[in-house]
């Protein structure tokens, strides 16, 4: 679909409506819409921040019907390229499920208000604040141990050989350690916004199976 385009006001009503129904304590104005390629939802912000939270839905969101979407702008890919038409029933039904109903949607939106209503925002800029201060500590202290500050020499290079491995090692360890962290964080917090969310009615299961 050709971007950008605005976001749909009913689909602006039905975030409004959410927020209202699963008894959310913030005001709407400080949550915006905005619209994202794929099919995946994306936020970003805090609603308790000065500057609000940003909550990026699908372009398939505004679609009410399988007509209003603009089939000869998506293009077919992977294995199945010179085999399917848009004609046959598999693409046919592939198209079919882009198109989400209200439950779905207002389930998707739940959940993002919940991550965005939650510590997340702060606990995870707190994680890369830390690590990044950590590696501009560890960094310098490698190279001086290693003595790439004192000399070129390369006989004194093949010396410094096996130290240079445990401090590749150390800073892999590290960067794991960084990449774990932050993906942990991300299931963790992802987790318990989904069981925030499906306690609200049963409609959010429904919707979350379908969204899902």
């Amino acid at each position: 679909m050709k971007m950008p385009f605005p976001v749909n006001e009913k689909l602006i009503d039905l975030l409004n409506e959410t927020i209202k129904n699963d008894g959310f304590k913030f005001n709407s104005k400080r949550i915006d819409l905005f619209n994202t390629f794929g099919c995946d939802i994306y936020s970003i912000g805090n609603v308790h921040l000065p500057t609000g939270a940003y909550i990026g839905v699908p372009f398939t969101f505004n679609l009410e019907s399988i007509r209003q979407l603009n089939t000869d702008d998506i293009r077919l890919l992977g294995r199945y390229k010179t085999k399917r038409s848009r004609d046959s029933p598999v693409i046919k039904q592939l198209f079919e499920s882009l198109i989400l109903s209200d439950d779905a949607k207002q389930f998707a939106l739940s959940h993002q208000l919940h991550l965005l209503s939650s510590s997340y925002f702060f606990i995870k800029s707190l994680n890369i604040m830390t690590m990044t201060g950590l590696y501009m500590w560890l960094v310098p202290k490698f190279n001086r141990s290693l003595g790439f500050y004192e000399s070129n020499n390369l006989t004194r290079s093949l010396r410094l050989l096996p130290r240079m491995c445990g401090a590749l090692f150390c800073m892999f360890l590290m960067t794991t350690i960084t990449i774990v962290s932050d993906q942990f964080l991300d299931y963790i917090y992802d987790l318990n916004c989904l069981r925030k969310t499906i306690r609200q009615n049963d409609q959010h299961i429904h919707g979350g199976c379908e969204f899902y």
